[in-house]
């Protein structure tokens, strides 16, 4: 877990997407309060069936739906 005052950026999908390829992982998942940037979701387009992105609108999405 790591906290960013600013958008995530293409270096840490990158980044997550080499730990999984190392760790022979299914699937990576980056969860931000923040947004991502365009390049960073640029590059989730490329890896899409392996990682998932979760911004502050889809983590909102998913706290009113469980409270």
């Amino acid at each position: 877990m790591q906290k960013w005052k600013d958008n995530v950026g293409i270096e840490i999908v990158q980044r997550l997407h080499g730990t999984c390829i190392i760790n022979n992982a299914d699937k990576g998942m980056i969860v931000t309060t923040s947004f991502f940037t365009e390049p960073a979701k640029d590059e989730h387009k490329k890896i899409a069936t392996k990682m998932e992105l979760v911004d502050f609108t889809k983590f909102k999405d998913w706290l009113s739906r469980y409270k």
